[in-house]
């Protein structure tokens, strides 16, 4: 059986690459197809086979799902880039690290489109699964950034109005 040469595999590219997608969502379900074939020892080489085959095509779901969203975003397509971005995000929301980079990606992608509460949140997911994440507390703090420049427009244009009436109240009161 070569499930323990597959272990080793996954091991040493996790060591060099620790966001390798394919090997972090191998290793991840390693567990989980130990103990099912514990549970069926009848059939350990078929639910193996069948176990690293879905692994390795979610990962390459995961993969053209980022790639499309890339590439959406490198044509200007904010909206599909946002769309194929949450599509990856929902192949494997357990992907940590690897999430975080789709995170970021759709919160850049949100901001481009205007949406700088959708792109402050994306953010501080992609910080929440990285601490280290420096591109996204710089996207962050430019969305917050955004967020207050949109409330003082909102202030102004409030405090404008309440001008613009009172003003209009002074011309209706009668002199004298």
């Amino acid at each position: 059986m070569q499930f323990p040469l597959a272990v080793n595999h996954f091991k040493q590219v996790l060591a060099r690459d620790p966001d390798h997608v394919k090997a972090k969502a191998a290793w991840r379900v390693r567990a989980y197809v130990s103990v099912s074939l514990c549970k069926q020892s009848n059939s350990k080489s078929d639910s193996l086979t069948r176990a690293l085959d879905d692994v390795l095509q979610r990962a390459r779901d995961l993969e053209a799902k980022k790639q499309a969203g890339n590439e959406a975003f490198s044509a200007r397509d904010y909206e599909q880039a946002a769309e194929m971005y949450s599509q990856a995000l929902a192949i494997d929301p357990e992907l940590g690290s690897f999430n975080s980079i789709l995170y970021y990606n759709r919160g850049a992608a949100r901001f481009q489109l205007g949406d700088y509460k959708g792109s402050y949140e994306d953010c501080t997911q992609a910080i929440d699964l990285n601490e280290n994440y420096g591109k996204a507390y710089a996207k962050r703090a430019a969305a917050a950034l955004k967020i207050e420049k949109v409330r003082e427009r909102e202030r102004e244009r409030d405090c404008e109005r309440d001008c613009d009436e009172d003003c209009e109240e002074l011309h209706r009161v009668p002199a004298g």
